[in-house]
């Protein structure tokens, strides 16, 4: 549940925002013409990509290419709400900022993928620190500050453990390439995400996320992915000692009911019987 959204804005465009968010809490957002930098205060987070998710420890940070996103709040243990900071990078804003200099901040290099782990540090710590401080005191934020802020966390996703990378990172920000449905099949496999959502991440209406995937896989989304993730079952019922509840949200059902039904409709037992006879 979001409890509380603020933001600053700069030429009719969001360019920081700060939520409240009470876990357990999935939020959807859609970056058509900017990257993000994004750090989760208090909640472990989960951000869920076209190509696959990445895991967030609390105080820890991400930049996201445009692209569609799921991120999965979890909490803690304390069941605190999360403070999540957003500050959207758009490439007139950049350009506006570094003038001539803006191709020399974005140089070539090796890197790939939809997103890149900031981690945490002690400037980027500072930084959100900062953020919360103008939120408290909105009448102190102007358009010069605005612009301050966006240069600075750019100087500092430079100086980060993702330094190496963060220029070639930059370069393909705003040119996304969208995922193939075997590549966000494959990727989210084992997630929970319904068919809508990754119809979302496809970049497509569920209706034509249905008809391609069974033009390319000859069957149904949701036939396809259950029995993938019964294999998966069988697999980890073999070769650990997880209960079967803990597989279950491992493989990527939401229900342990349906889960059970599935398995024993495959396999003619329970998965706990499947477990004392092959073992």
């Amino acid at each position: 549940m979001i409890l509380n959204r603020e933001s600053f804005h700069l030429k009719e465009q969001c360019v920081i925002e700060k939520l409240l968010i009470k876990p357990p809490h999935r939020f959807s957002t859609v970056f058509q013409d900017n990257a993000c930098f994004l750090h989760c205060k208090q909640s472990d987070t989960v951000v869920l990509s076209a190509t696959g998710k990445l895991h967030l420890a609390p105080d820890n940070a991400v930049v996201l290419k445009c692209g569609s996103y799921f991120a999965d709040f979890t909490g803690n243990l304390a069941g605190d709400p999360c403070e999540v900071f957003a500050v959207h990078l758009y490439p007139s804003i950049l350009k506006e900022l570094y003038g001539e200099d803006f191709p020399v901040i974005l140089k070539p290099a090796e890197a790939k993928g939809t997103t890149r782990e900031i981690g945490s540090s002690i400037l980027v710590t500072h930084f959100i620190e900062s953020l919360g401080l103008y939120f408290e005191h909105r009448e102190q934020m102007n358009t010069e500050l605005l612009l301050l802020k966006i240069k600075e966390i750019v100087l500092i996703l430079l100086q980060t453990n993702a330094a190496s990378t963060l220029s070639s990172l930059f370069l393909d920000l705003y040119s996304p390439r969208q995922a193939s449905i075997s590549e966000v099949i494959e990727s989210n496999i084992h997630s929970d995400l319904s068919l809508e959502e990754l119809a979302a991440l496809s970049s497509m209406s569920l209706s034509t996320f249905k008809r391609a995937f069974q033009k390319q896989y000859q069957d149904t989304p949701a036939n396809y992915l259950k029995e993938k993730r019964l294999v998966e079952t069988q697999k980890l019922l073999l070769k650990t000692d997880l209960s079967v509840s803990e597989i279950c949200y491992r493989v990527g059902f939401k229900d342990i009911a349906h889960f059970s039904r599935s398995f024993k409709e495959k396999y003619t037992v329970s998965p706990t019987h499947f477990r004392s006879l092959n073992r």
